[in-house]
């Protein structure tokens, strides 16, 4: 079985990080030491774009650094930076999945990035299938504060194959 885990922060990389990544790296390593080959893809604190592939404790850690949008502050073409990151990002993903031939992501209650994980799997029509972690009440509170969010975070419950629910939070 080849599985992919994606987190935007993780162990691997030298910022701090939570539960959640805790949870995913263990969950990566069990499943290594089982005999499934573990692809972690993980984004690095790094300025310049790059892909980079590192062996750390059986799991194989992919860091994708996304080209940045020169924004100026945020003051040039207003949202663009967030397409063209997601753009990316979604390439990145379709390549994994075909390059290593997964059979499962994992991911986490990351906002937008779990929503363009499943739209890649439905554009493109990759068999692998999906299961998200969810502990607490995070979209919730997103779509109160942005109600325009409701729409592809109903996509994301609607798609997804697994509910990993920790707790309510």
């Amino acid at each position: 079985m080849n599985i992919l885990i994606y987190s935007t922060n993780s162990h691997y990389i030298a910022k701090p990080s939570g539960g959640a990544e805790t949870s995913l790296r263990l969950i990566a390593e069990k499943f290594t030491e089982i005999g499934a080959k573990v692809y972690y893809l993980t984004e690095p604190m790094k300025k310049l774009p790059f892909i980079k592939e590192k062996k750390i404790n059986g799991v194989h850690v992919i860091f994708f650094s996304p080209l940045k949008w020169p924004s100026f502050n945020g003051r040039l073409m207003q949202g663009s930076k967030e397409k063209f990151i997601s753009m990316q990002f979604r390439q990145v993903i379709k390549r994994i999945v075909k390059k290593y031939d997964i059979d499962i992501i994992h991911t986490y209650n990351e906002f937008p990035n779990t929503y363009d994980v499943i739209k890649t799997i439905r554009d493109n029509n990759l068999t692998c299938k999906t299961i998200i972690r969810i502990a607490g009440l995070a979209w919730r509170n997103l779509i109160q504060k942005d109600s325009s969010l409701k729409e592809p975070i109903e996509f994301v419950f609607q798609h997804v194959d697994c509910i990993n629910f920790i707790s309510p939070g």
